[in-house]
């Protein structure tokens, strides 16, 4: 079956914008899990410190209990709360 070349033409410049609007929307979902990403990041810089924190003071106080102050305490329980229970990720 023949189709005239003008026909063919139209109808692979049609294709063509329907991708492009396909690829347009997947760049939108990917701009939101880069966001994510770094959201999740700094989280984990957080856990680092706290992390770093207490080996410091274990370091120090090999031989006695570990006792926290309230903001070291308040700091490590900020440092493990998951992303979702800080509402980062609710709508």
């Amino acid at each position: 079956m023949a189709v005239p070349e003008a026909d063919f033409q139209a109808m692979q410049q049609k294709k063509r914008r329907i991708s492009r609007r396909d690829d347009e929307g997947g760049l939108d979902s990917v701009f939101e899990k880069i966001e994510e990403v770094v959201l999740a990041a700094q989280g984990l810089t957080e856990v680092t410190s706290a992390i770093q924190e207490l080996s410091d003071i274990v370091r120090q106080n090999r031989k006695t209990t570990l006792a926290l102050t309230e903001e070291q305490s308040r700091n490590v329980r900020a440092a493990f709360t998951c992303l979702v229970c800080r509402g980062l990720f609710c709508p």
